[in-house]
C-alpha cells in the first residue's frame, strides 16, 4: 500500500523541525528549514516510523529514514506533570532542565539526540538506538531511563561515554554522505586528520609491541628525539623514520614540542598502550581458563630490582584439544610473608578476574612454612575454598634443599666447599691470576652458590679436571717476588689444603653429583 508524499511531508514538517545541528569544532549553524537534498524517492516507499522511539523496531529501513529525517523532541508538547512516578521512597517527575545542556563556555544547548517516549514515560538515547552495539538503559528499547533519581546526572554520564560518543561518530559519518558543500569539507578534513593519526598509531603500536614481545627495556636517559640515549622506545621510532618518509616528517614537526602537544610519541601515551595491551592479553588468559574450568596454581614470591617484595601468580590449566598451558598471570606487590595475608591477596585477585576459585585442584609452593603449612599455611587456607587443591611441594625446591644440607651435614663436607669456594674467590679476585689459570687448561673454575645443589656440581667438574693446573699455577704464585707478600703466602697456604685427600674428596663427590 503507498503511501501519500503529502502526508509524509506534513509529517515531516509538523514533527520532526529537521535539524543537523551536530557539534563540529568551531560550531555549526542549525538548520530550520527542510534540507533539499531528502530524496523523495526513499520517503515514497518508506513507512513514516512512529515518533515514540518506545514503538520503534530498529531495521535498516528505519535506520535510513532517519538518517535523512532526524527527530526532534519537542518539549512543548511534553506535559511534565504527568511524567511523575514512585523512585525508590520518592515520587519524583522528569525535570525540564534534562532536555538542555550548558557547555564549558556558558553556551546553552538543547540535547537534541535525548528524545521522550509517551507510552514507556521513559527517555531514550536516537544515536545510541540505532547504532550502539552495547546498549546502556538509554540505548535499549526495553529499557529505557524510567528512574526520575539522579536522572540528570545519568544523563550527563552517558553523555561523556564512549558507546555515545562511538554513536554520534557513526550518526555524523552517515549523514555526511548527503550532506552541504561546507559539511562535505568539515567532513573530508576531520577524516584526513583521522587517517594521519591512525597512521602515526599503527607504527607507534608496532614498535610498542616489538619491545614487548622481546621483553626489551623502553626508556633511556632522556626523551628527546636525536638523542644517543633516549632508549629502545624511540630509537626504533628514529629507525623507522629513516625509511618511512611520513614518520620521519610527523616526528620532525611533532618529535620534541615537549608537554601539552599532541605527537602520539610520548611515554606517557607508551604506557598507556602498554597497560592496553596488558589487558587485552589478560582477558585471552582469562577467558581460556574460564573456558577450561580447572587449573593448578603455582606462587611464589621474590624481591625485584627495587628491593619490594612481589607475588608471582603461574596458573596452569588444559586446553581443549588436550594441551596443557601454564601462564603468567599477575604480580602482587607487598602482600606480605603470612599465610592469611597471601590468601587474601590472591582471592581478590580472583574474584576481580571473575575466576572461581572452587575449580582449583592443584597447588605448587616451596616448602616455606607460610606456603606449605599444614595448618596455617596458603595451600590449608586455599583448601577451605576447594577440598581438591592438592598441594604438591616443589620437587626442584625439595631436592636442592635435601643436597644442600646433605652437603653441609658434616665438617668434612664443609670443609670441602669451603675450600671450593676459597680456591675461585683467590683467582677471581685478580685478573692476573685468572689470565694465569686461563692459558693452563681450558676448565674455567666455577662460583658457589649456597641456595643449589646443581652449582655444587659445576664447582666439584671444573675444579676436579683443574686440579693439576690450580697446583701448578699457586706454586708459580707463591714463588713469584713480584707478587705482594700477602699473595705468596695466601697462594702457599690454599696449595697445602689442596692435598690428595682433596682431589679423593673433590672425584667423590663429582661422581656422587652424577649419580
Amino acid at each position: 500500500m503507498g503511501i501519500d508524499k503529502t502526508q509524509i511531508n506534513d509529517t515531516i514538517t509538523d514533527t520532526a523541525n529537521y535539524s543537523l545541528n551536530i557539534s563540529l569544532p568551531g560550531g555549526c549553524k542549525k538548520i530550520d528549514e527542510r534540507p533539499s537534498y531528502i530524496d523523495d524517492s526513499l520517503e515514497e516507499s518508506a513507512a513514516v516510523p512512529d515518533l515514540d522511539p518506545a514503538k520503534w523496531k530498529i531495521n535498516s529501513s528505519l535506520i535510513d529514514y532517519f538518517i535523512l529525517n532526524q527527530p526532534i523532541q519537542d518539549v512543548k508538547k511534553i506535559n511534565f506533570n504527568k511524567t511523575g512516578r514512585m523512585c525508590g521512597k520518592y515520587f519524583r517527575k522528569l525535570p525540564r532542565s534534562i532536555f538542555i545542556r550548558t557547555l564549558h563556555n556558558g553556551q546553552i544547548t538543547n540535547r537534541e539526540w535525548l528524545l521522550y517516549s509517551l507510552s514507556a514515560n521513559a527517555l531514550f538515547c536516537f544515536q545510541c538506538l540505532l547504532f550502539s552495539n552495547k546498549k546502556s538503559n538509554l540505548g535499549n528499547l526495553k529499557f529505557g531511563l524510567k528512574n526520575w533519581g539522579k536522572c540528570e546526572e545519568k544523563v550527563k554520564c552517558h553523555e561523556e561515554g564512549q558507546q555515545h560518543g562511538e554513536s554520534i561518530r557513526i550518526w555524523f559519518s552517515r549523514t555526511q554522505k548527503n550532506a552541504t558543500s561546507i559539511d562535505k569539507m568539515l567532513h573530508e578534513e576531520m577524516k584526513s586528520k583521522l587517517d594521519y593519526w591512525t597512521n602515526v598509531l599503527h607504527r607507534v603500536i608496532a614498535t610498542i609491541t616489538f619491545l614487548a614481545e622481546r621483553g626489551l627495556p623502553f626508556r633511556g636517559k632522556n626523551n628527546e628525539f636525536g638523542s644517543v640515549h633516549n632508549g629502545n622506545y624511540m630509537g626504533c621510532l628514529e629507525l623507522i623514520a629513516k625509511f618511512d618518509p611520513f614518520l620521519s616528517e610527523h616526528i620532525s614537526k611533532y618529535g620534541n614540542q615537549g608537554k601539552g602537544n599532541v605527537s602520539y610519541l610520548s611515554s606517557i601515551i607508551c604506557d598507556e598502550f602498554l597497560s592496553l595491551m596488558n589487558n587485552l592479553v589478560l582477558r585471552k588468559i582469562v577467558a581460556e581458563i574460564i573456558e577450561a574450568k580447572y587449573f593448578s596454581i603455582i606462587v611464589d614470591s621474590t624481591p625485584d630490582i627495587s628491593k619490594q617484595d612481589q607475588l608471582t601468580v603461574v596458573i596452569r590449566y588444559i586446553k581443549p584439544n588436550g594441551n596443557s598451558e601454564e601462564r603468567f598471570l599477575t604480580f602482587l606487590s607487598s602482600v606480605g610473608h603470612k599465610g592469611e595475608q597471601m590468601e587474601e591477596a590472591l582471592i581478590d585477585k580472583f574474584k576481580e578476574l571473575d575466576i572461581d576459585i572452587k575449580n582449583c585442584r592443584g597447588q605448587a609452593y616451596d616448602n616455606a612454612s607460610n606456603m606449605s603449612g599444614r595448618y596455617n599455611g596458603l595451600q590449608a587456607r586455599i583448601k577451605k575454598y576447594s577440598k581438591n587443591a592438592n598441594f604438591v611441594p616443589c620437587a626442584a625446591h625439595s631436592l636442592n634443599l635435601i643436597g644442600s644440607n646433605a652437603a653441609e651435614i658434616t665438617k668434612e663436607g664443609t670443609r670441602f666447599f669451603y675450600d671450593c669456594q676459597m680456591v675461585y674467590t683467590f683467582f677471581s679476585s685478580s685478573t692476573y691470576r685468572w689470565n694465569l689459570y686461563e692459558q693452563s687448561t681450558k676448565s674455567v673454575l666455577k662460583n658457589l652458590c649456597t641456595t643449589r645443589w646443581s652449582s655444587r656440581y659445576e664447582v666439584c667438574k671444573a675444579l676436579s679436571f683443574g686440579y693439576k693446573n690450580v697446583l701448578q699455577v699457586l706454586q708459580v704464585l707463591s714463588e713469584d717476588n713480584t707478587q705482594q707478600p700477602s699473595t705468596r703466602h695466601e697462594a702457599t697456604s690454599i696449595k697445602k689444603k689442596c692435598s690428595y685427600n682433596f682431589k679423593n674428596l673433590c672425584w667423590y663427590a663429582l661422581y656422587q653429583c652424577e649419580w
